[in-house]
């Protein structure tokens, strides 16, 4: 399963806010496993499963934690990979996980809290 860990600073409830308000904006729904862990989905299983690429399904698991320097790591984990929908759709799934990675990480930058990214 791929992951990537954000690292910012902040109140974690901050964090919180930010990522469920990134996510829905890019027409995701959020379901929250607890107060720091969750996935956010876009589209349907059922119809992914149908009709394949023409009906893509995006599954991204996050999980909030205290990183061992003090800072928050947000980890993102790429819970689908796309490949009920073949070639085309594992491609979309990797594009649009890349493009969340980078929307979170670029949110943060801008608030002035980000502190890096693993991977880069």
């Amino acid at each position: 399963m791929d992951y990537t860990d954000i690292f910012v600073t902040g109140a974690i409830q901050d964090i919180q806010v930010a990522i469920q308000h990134i996510f829905q904006q890019n027409g995701f729904t959020i379901e929250w496993k607890d107060q720091q862990a969750g996935k956010a989905k876009r589209g349907s299983k059922g119809m992914n499963v149908a009709l394949g690429a023409f009906a893509p399904y995006y599954e991204i698991g996050f999980q909030i934690y205290q990183a061992s320097d003090g800072s928050i790591g947000v980890r993102l984990l790429k819970s689908s990979g796309g490949w009920t929908g073949g070639a085309i759709g594992a491609h979309r799934v990797g594009r649009q996980y890349e493009e969340i990675v980078d929307l979170i990480s670029n949110y943060f930058y801008q608030q002035g809290v980000y502190r890096g990214r693993n991977p880069p």
